[in-house]
């Protein structure tokens, strides 16, 4: 029910409607909450926030993007933390306080740079395992190959005794 109210809520802000969106996101995030999933009232919060952001309740932004902030801290989502501090720069520019926008700005960027870390590591580790995966199978291959020809040696050697063999009868 959580995830159709939020698709409603999307569907609103498509259609424009953002009154019903925001008591869409308000229920979605009710249901979240009753369901004790922090990672998803995070997210809803934060879409909450965008959609403040929209109706340019820069207040009303701050608030909701402060509180999906926190309990994304509280999940451990770094995707999440930054694309809160995303809204919260902006929340905080729309009302003015320059020096808050920026501070969040900088720690948008510093959480940005350590995904890109990880995803990093992560697409080393990928090609890693690739690499390590093609250098079995060539081994495999390899002994397949020296099998082969050890089978083609040792038919010869058995073909030279029987040739003897023959000649000698």
């Amino acid at each position: 029910v959580g995830r159709v109210l939020g698709n409603m809520a999307g569907t609103y802000v498509d259609l424009g409607d953002l009154e019903r969106a925001g008591q869409a996101y308000g229920r979605e995030i009710a249901i979240w909450r009753a369901v004790g999933n922090e990672a998803f009232v995070a997210a809803s919060l934060a879409n909450l926030a965008e959609l403040d952001l929209k109706k340019k309740d820069c207040v009303a932004a701050r608030r909701h993007v402060t509180e999906s902030l926190r309990t994304a801290e509280r999940s451990e989502s770094r995707s999440l933390q930054y694309s809160n501090l995303v809204n919260l720069a902006e929340a905080e520019e729309c009302l003015g306080h320059y020096p808050a926008a920026l501070a969040a700005v900088r720690q948008a960027w510093k959480i940005q740079q350590e995904i890109a870390g990880v995803e990093t590591k992560k697409g080393y580790a990928g090609l890693e395992v690739r690499y390590e995966a093609e250098k079995k199978a060539r081994q495999i291959e390899r002994l397949r190959t020296d099998l082969a020809l050890e089978r083609l040696r040792l038919s010869q050697a058995r073909l030279r005794n029987v040739l003897t063999l023959a000649g000698l009868a």
